[in-house]
């Protein structure tokens, strides 16, 4: 699943919104297996999807040129 990818006006199974899940996590984390992330309780596993696209839209509007709290110089 990207991340940047608009949400389609197809419905999505919660199994398959979960594969999409998994997919990205196992993707993003090198050495972390499907297996492992199904195992995980299910709240551990949205908590640690959810930060990856919050860290991926930071990241996103920095390199964009967005000024953040960070980012802000005042004069």
């Amino acid at each position: 699943m990207k991340l940047s990818a608009p949400p389609s006006n197809n419905k999505q199974s919660i199994s398959e919104s979960f594969y999409n899940v998994v997919e990205t996590l196992c993707n993003r984390f090198i050495g972390l297996s499907p297996f492992e992330v199904i195992n995980a309780e299910t709240r551990d596993v949205y908590d640690l999807f959810v930060d990856v696209v919050i860290h991926d839209f930071k990241n996103k509007k920095a390199k964009e040129g967005w000024v953040t709290s960070k980012t802000a110089t005042w004069h």
